[in-house]
């Protein structure tokens, strides 16, 4: 899990987070993570998933798991977040 990108604790924060940005925060402590696909289990807007990888991207520059500058022409925490958010993130409701 994210655990081979961030420590444990780092990794509880940035998953605590991505539950509490769908209103599952209560979940987070019972969830489980072994299941296949649980990341299917809740959706949030693509206006959401935007804005947590903002946060992410923030996170992981002031965590200094990435550095101040670019990558890919974008800045460096936030194409690491959309990485993550990727591989692990909630599914993005369709628009109706």
């Amino acid at each position: 899990m994210l655990k081979a990108i961030l420590s444990k604790e780092d990794s509880d924060i940035v998953l605590k987070e991505m539950f509490k940005r769908v209103g599952a925060e209560d979940k987070y402590d019972t969830f489980d993570f072994k299941k296949k696909n649980w990341f299917w289990d809740y959706t949030w807007t693509l206006e959401e998933e935007q804005d947590f990888i903002k946060w992410v991207g923030k996170f992981l520059k002031e965590k200094r798991y990435v550095g101040k500058g670019k990558k890919r022409g974008m800045d460096w925490g936030v194409y690491e977040a959309i990485k993550i958010v990727g591989n692990y993130g909630w599914r993005t409701k369709q628009k109706t």
